[in-house]
């Protein structure tokens, strides 16, 4: 007598979808997952190892950001991360950046570079934080008059002076 596969095969996939059906007649109609809300509410979004993530007041790393989160408020990048903490230095400058972070005109904000990368691509540095903090007002109108990709100076008393490279550097 031979063994007859296509009557095993038939035999094996009708006792899978038995035991499958039966399974499913055992779950309960609704299936409820608890998702609790972070406890923590996201306060700010910074760029670390090619990523968005979110990140709380207290420096703690919630999670990844959503495109709509970069939306809102810009980003932070050139921030200090260990154990997946925002460092002391880089969360207490932030925090003092929160007004320039919700600017409409501000996509990024580069810690180690002291600038900020304004719409149109424009590269804004200054040389201290209270500069920016105190200037933001001034983007507004600035923003028009600056030109595309280009980099600009902030002076402490509000001033926006265009960078330039000599005749050789060509971009």
């Amino acid at each position: 007598m031979m063994y007859n596969f296509k009557k095993a095969f038939v035999f094996v996939l009708t006792f899978y979808f038995i035991t499958f059906a039966w399974f499913l007649y055992k779950l309960p109609y609704r299936v409820s997952f608890d998702r609790k809300e972070p406890e923590e509410k996201p306060a700010f979004v910074i760029a670390y190892k090619n990523r968005y993530w979110l990140v709380s007041e207290n420096g703690d790393i919630l999670g990844v950001a959503k495109l709509s989160d970069l939306a809102t408020n810009a980003f932070v990048s050139q921030v200090d991360v260990v154990d997946l903490k925002v460092d002391k230095v880089s969360l207490e400058t932030m925090k003092r950046l929160k007004i320039v972070l919700q600017s409409p005109y501000v996509t990024e904000v580069r810690l180690k570079d002291k600038c900020a990368i304004l719409l149109k691509g424009v590269v804004l540095y200054f040389n201290e934080w209270n500069d920016l903090i105190t200037h933001c007002s001034k983007l507004e109108t600035a923003i028009r008059f600056m030109e595309p990709k280009s980099e600009y100076f902030l002076s402490p008393v509000g001033l926006f002076y265009k960078l330039r490279g000599d005749e050789s550097e060509k971009k």
